[in-house]
């Protein structure tokens, strides 16, 4: 007979079974913090926003809720247009980090932003706006193309195609009468007309030195042209008879010339904004007279909206979004963030699935900058996190928790930070060591180790009461630890080998060995790379990763090591490995982040949703199911893994026990009679009884 085991089946799933298009979502700050760099509405409450990563965010209360959609992390939108409360278009491109030239793209909804179907209009780079002239007529336009569709995007006509030119702006009256800027290089740069929707063109005359880059037109005669001019700045023009002349149009005091988006909601009244100085101007009379509306404090803000005389929207960088309510005089924030300044985040522990702590430094400006350590906690999963500032005024690097009472943090300064009661207080340990310590570990109730620059490493085995230093080498840096026993374990970072006669350093990656708490430590691997992260799911099962975006493991308590797998994101900043086959890597360069996960070992890797430009520092897993990740700007992330497909597509017998395909473990018993099963840790720790 066969005896299904729920309970054992249930509590083993999460390490057997992986997904490697889990969907990471935003805890802090919330809607989300990429950059945001277009944005629409429809009416009062209803509206859009687009910016990097895929980021498409709808809100129909007015910017109180925002429901945040990923189309593809690879893709940065630069431009979102609606005809009508179904019917919208967000372009932009998507970014090919392996070097080859980034692509054009295009989608559109027809059903109000539920769902967008990607486009074709030929673009083979950037696409920069979108202008709808009805429900089936709109354009496309950006680097070295315009396009057009009369028939709601199924098909397209490319009526410009030049890879040297860049089409920065347009504005189309009628499917047939249209303006566009065509910007050759950084000096020269056209107004054109056409009056055939766009099989011909003819130049709209401007000076030799003078640059048209935005152009908006309110009907057939008025429009309105930013001009940058080569030694005299930048300065906003009017024509009154459909761009045969132009004159110049004088601002108000206080408000700069470069403009670079026009919007009218009728034919008198309008606003002309400028996101370099958060500037943002209003005319009541069709554009014959400006007034400066006081811009908001924000230097975030990247593109503004105005629904009404009232009420207006503005975003930008780090997920910035703000809310005026009385015509752009004033400016609320919507962008809800759990910490209450500028935070970095380096370091993040949970205890269980939903006790976690993160621990880095609190930014904030007054007279000066001030710098406090910082310590947030939650025990709902990431919901809500209690914030304590410790009274040190330096980077917290790292934190580890031995159990749910006892955890330790290293800083820059040498200090450690230490509780025993659940991160409820923090006292700050002397060390004695003024190196940046930029990890830490909690071997046991008494026994814990903490690395940094100038191969420091001490050691506590009393508590953390009082620290020894057990490792110096000037020409080491260590960011990684890993401790087995009290007295086994290895380090790894970088390594100065020598100077040249210039005195330019030669650095590599290295990772020591000890055997003895510390006392003598062995070189086990120099490499080419520096390496950041260590991870061991299991005693004799260890990854790094380095600066190169390289994966390697061991099979022996990392004596030797072996390259599975190179990741092409560049280095790769933390790590963490679930078991053998299932792990986690965040990896950044100069531009962006972005978090991969593999199911084979390591062997390959897919990327998850997230690429953000701000860095991920930290990411930890408590258990298989649910992970987290921390980072600069106070960026907090959760992970709830759909358990997907089981690793083993057919059973696997193990004497009498069978992990099936189902994913559950059956065992087989030759009578009827009690079964106990027990459940033990690869430390022989037990963790589960089932009878």
């Amino acid at each position: 007979m066969s005896h299904f085991l729920p309970t054992l089946a249930f509590a083993l799933s999460s390490f057997l079974f992986a997904s490697e298009d889990a969907k990471w979502v935003w805890l802090n700050p919330l809607p989300q913090s990429n950059t945001l760099l277009s944005a629409a509405f429809t009416n009062v409450d209803t509206g859009y926003v687009v910016g990097t990563q895929g980021t498409i965010l709808k809100t129909t209360d007015g910017g109180t809720n925002w429901i945040v959609k990923i189309i593809d992390s690879t893709t940065q939108f630069s431009d979102v247009q609606f005809w009508n409360s179904r019917i919208g278009i967000a372009v932009g491109y998507q970014a090919n980090y392996s070097g080859d030239a980034d692509v054009g793209v295009a989608y559109k909804t027809e059903d109000g932003g539920q769902n967008w179907k990607k486009l074709n209009p030929g673009a083979n780079l950037w696409l920069r706006v979108a202008q709808f002239v009805d429900e089936k007529n709109f354009f496309v336009a950006g680097k070295g193309i315009l396009s057009k569709t009369s028939d709601g995007g199924t098909t397209w006509n490319v009526i410009s195609r030049d890879s040297t030119a860049d089409f920065t702006s347009i504005s189309f009256l009628t499917k047939n009468v249209g303006f566009a800027c065509r910007h050759v290089d950084d000096r020269r740069s056209r107004l054109y007309r056409t009056e055939d929707g766009g099989s011909t063109w003819d130049s709209v005359s401007f000076q030799e030195k003078k640059a048209p880059e935005l152009i908006y037109f309110i009907d057939a005669r008025r429009g309105f042209v930013s001009v940058y001019e080569d030694s005299l700045g930048r300065f906003f023009r009017k024509t009154d008879d459909g761009g045969i002349t132009w004159s110049n149009i004088n601002l108000p005091p206080g408000a700069e010339g470069w403009i670079n988006r026009i919007q009218f909601l009728n034919d008198s009244i309008g606003y002309a904004f400028s996101s370099i100085f958060t500037q943002i101007l209003k005319t009541k009379d069709g554009g014959t007279n400006w007034t400066l509306v006081k811009p908001p404090s924000s230097k975030e803000t990247l593109r503004y909206w105005f629904v009404n005389e009232k009420i207006g929207y503005g975003v930008g960088g780090f997920g910035s979004i703000t809310k005026s309510s009385d015509g752009g005089l004033t400016w609320i924030s919507l962008k809800k963030n759990l910490l209450p300044a500028p935070s970095i985040l380096n370091s993040v522990f949970f205890t269980d699935v939903n006790t976690g702590y993160a621990a880095g430094i609190q930014i904030t400006y007054d007279a000066m900058v001030q710098l406090q350590g910082l310590i947030c906690k939650t025990s709902d999963g990431g919901r809500h996190w209690s914030v304590m500032l410790t009274g040190t005024r330096d980077y917290l690097n790292s934190i580890h928790f031995l159990d749910s009472e006892l955890g330790i943090a290293a800083s820059q300064s040498g200090r450690i930070l230490r509780t025993k009661n659940h991160g409820s207080s923090w006292e700050v340990l002397e060390t004695g060591n003024r190196d940046d310590l930029r990890c830490v570990q909690a071997v046991s109730g008494l026994v814990a180790y903490a690395a940094g620059l100038n191969g420091a490493v001490i050691k506590t085995v009393d508590g953390g009461d009082n620290w020894q230093r057990v490792h110096s080498d000037s020409a080491q840096n260590l960011y990684a630890i890993h401790f087995f026993t009290s007295d086994s374990g290895i380090a790894a970072g970088q390594v100065i080998i020598n100077k040249n006669i210039l005195g330019m350093e030669t650095e590599k990656g290295i990772i020591l060995q000890t055997f003895n708490g510390g006392k003598t430590w062995r070189t086990l691997e120099q490499e080419q790379w520096y390496v950041f992260s260590l991870s061991f799911p299991q005693p004799n099962l260890g990854f790094y990763g380095n600066e190169r975006g390289e994966v390697y493991f061991s099979k022996d308590r990392g004596s030797l090591w072996s390259k599975i797998a190179s990741i092409e994101s560049g280095r790769i900043q933390t790590m963490q490995f679930l078991n053998r086959d299932t792990g986690f890597v965040v990896s950044s360069s100069t531009a962006y982040t972005r978090i991969a996960a593999t199911t084979n070992g390591g062997a390959t890797w897919k990327n998850q949703d997230i690429l953000e430009s701000s860095q991920i520092n930290s990411l930890h897993f408590p258990e298989g199911s649910v992970g987290y990740a921390v980072g600069d700007g106070g960026i907090m992330l959760k992970l709830n893994r759909d358990p997907g497909s089981p690793i083993a597509q057919r059973p696997i017998r193990m004497g009498n026990l069978v992990l099936g395909s189902d994913g559950a473990f059956h065992y087989r018993i030759s009578k009827r009679s009690p079964v106990s099963v027990q459940l033990y840790q690869s430390d022989g720790k037990k963790i589960l009884t089932v009878v």
